[in-house]
Order: structure tokens, then C-alpha cells, then sequence
């Protein structure tokens, strides 16, 4: 997963990524009886408490119309 092609922000600026104790991600997977997946670890690790620029997610490699947004 590449995630800096999402170009993680938070109101236009860069996201500092996580910063909290990252034991909690040990009580939250013990909590639901399963691993959390590596992939959404690295995410929140990253992107903790932003979300992707507009227009960069495409479904069919980079055609127009395929295009959608994520908002806050």
C-alpha cells in the first residue's frame, strides 16, 4: 500500500501521525479477539487524525471518472 500517493492531511496541513501509546493497539485488537491488520496499523501510524487530499483516489488506475473524495 503506498500511502503517501493519498497525501494525508488534516484542514490542508501535513498530519504529524500518531503519537499516542501504542499498547493501546494491543487492548483494542485483545478487545475484538483478533490481530489488527499490519497495513491499518502503518495507516493510523501515518495518518492518525487526517485524511487523504481530494481528488487523489482513482478505482481504475487514474481514469477521470473513477475518481472519488474523502472528507473529514
Amino acid at each position: 500500500m503506498d500511502i503517501a500517493r493519498l497525501k494525508i492531511n488534516h484542514r490542508g496541513e501535513p498530519v504529524p501521525g500518531f503519537s499516542g501509546d501504542e499498547a493501546l493497539f494491543d487492548k483494542v485488537a485483545h478487545a475484538i479477539g483478533a490481530a489488527l491488520p499490519e497495513d491499518y496499523l502503518k495507516f493510523i501510524k501515518i495518518a492518525d487524525g487526517g485524511h487523504p487530499e481530494i481528488g487523489v483516489i482513482f478505482l481504475n488506475d487514474g481514469i477521470d471518472d473513477n475518481s472519488f473524495d474523502v472528507n473529514v
